[in-house]
Formats: structure tokens, C-alpha cells, sequence
């Protein structure tokens, strides 16, 4: 169950991640669009 739950953290650690990576990604496109 150890491992289990580790991997789940580790899923959604990268699932936040992501979310933050293409939100910043976003930003940065309407902010270089103006």
C-alpha cells in the first residue's frame, strides 16, 4: 500500500504540475499577444 499511495502522490504531484505548467503558458501567450 506504500508504494500505491506513492504513486499516487507522484500522479498527482505531475497532474498539478502540468496544470501549472500550461496555465503559465497561457499567461505568457496573452501577455506577449497584449
Amino acid at each position: 500500500m506504500k508504494n500505491f499511495s506513492f504513486k499516487t502522490v507522484g500522479v498527482c504531484l505531475l497532474l498539478v504540475a502540468i496544470g501549472v505548467l500550461a496555465l503559465a503558458v497561457c499567461a505568457g501567450a496573452e501577455t506577449l499577444s497584449g
